[in-house]
């Protein structure tokens, strides 16, 4: 017999229906009204199903949260980075600095153990200064502070000698008047984006010609390559005891070299480093140090004297607006 109401006595028939596996035999209304509420009853579970398991995995990621977020114990065991731009010739700064940092500061408030990366060149310097940051301290040039500050959030804290006041030097005899008279000159420097060799490309517009910058190490190379005849001028910091040469172009002065912190670093902690350098300044004034390209760290006064620095890395260095906005 076909399933389905039997016409004359219209008494339900028996519907057969498979359900886990076995043989459920119901009228067929009520199969019917299965049927018509089974997708729902589907949605229905998969929802469930969802939130049991969001439920779950959200409880999961809080408790690994909860394990992996640091302690202060935690904290005071990890080592504190600093990112540093040579600031003289570059061994025997690196050789200074790493006994200022890992031993000489850590007898002061040693809050955590140092670690610091010395960076080669200034271009490899900017390549890790416009990154996001895995250190907590760096210490360089204003131009590179003033770019962290603005994109970072990093705060400067201390400022390492006095201004600085970058100068052209030629063989003693020769004729400088102003800056037109650099045109086309060969000038031994650090390369861009150092701050001496921006600072002079600052002072040309886009329309005129300014000197070709031949790229040294240090001031030392610098002066040798002048002292050889290979080039015309070199731009050096200092001018004192220097034989045969002449200071022919002052650059205006600009700030010393910066000292800033991560917004993530506590203010007791910062507190203590601020301490800690400032009282080192009878070390730092040693020969040695001196000789090495570091001075005593002072107060940062005048923070907005550097802030404006870092424009020279797009109006003269040429970088993408998007790295300074």
């Amino acid at each position: 017999m076909p399933l389905g109401n039997c016409r004359p006595c219209m008494k339900p028939t028996r519907a057969f229906l498979i359900r886990d596996g076995g043989l459920d035999i119901r009228p067929q209304g009520v199969l019917r009204r299965q049927n018509r509420w089974s997708g729902r009853s589907a949605l229905a579970r998969l929802a469930l199903r969802s939130l049991v398991f969001s439920t779950a995995l959200f409880a999961v990621s809080v408790a690994a949260q909860r394990s992996a977020a640091p302690t202060p114990r935690d904290v005071a065991d990890r080592p504190l980075r600093w990112l540093v731009q040579p600031l003289g010739e570059a061994r025997t700064f690196g050789e200074r600095i790493e006994e200022l940092l890992e031993r000489r500061l850590a007898v002061g408030k040693p809050v955590r153990p140092i670690r610091f990366e010395l960076t080669t060149g200034a271009l490899a310097h900017w390549n890790r200064t416009r990154v996001e940051p895995d250190y907590g301290v760096a210490l360089d040039d204003a131009h590179f502070s003033a770019y962290r500050a603005r994109r970072f959030g990093f705060r400067p804290i201390l400022t390492m000698g006095r201004g600085i006041s970058y100068t052209v030097v030629m063989p003693a005899g020769e004729a400088l008047v102003d800056k037109e008279d650099l045109k086309g000159l060969r000038i031994a420097a650090r390369p861009a984006p150092g701050l001496a060799a921006l600072r002079l490309l600052a002072l040309f517009g886009p329309t005129e010609t300014p000197p070709e910058i031949v790229a040294t190490r240090d001031e030392r190379s610098a002066l040798d390559l002048l002292g050889q005849g290979r080039v015309s001028g070199a731009l050096i910091e200092a001018t004192g005891q220097l034989r045969n040469v002449e200071s022919m172009l002052v650059l205006d002065e600009v700030p010393g070299p910066v000292l800033s912190v991560s917004g993530r670093l506590d203010d007791r902690e910062v507190q203590a480093l601020r301490e800690t350098l400032l009282g080192l300044g009878p070390l730092l004034e040693s020969e040695a140090y001196r000789r090495a390209g570091l001075a005593p760290f002072r107060p940062l006064e005048r923070a907005e004297a550097y802030r404006h620095l870092d424009q020279l890395l797009r109006t003269t260095w040429g970088f993408e607006s998007a790295d300074l906005d």
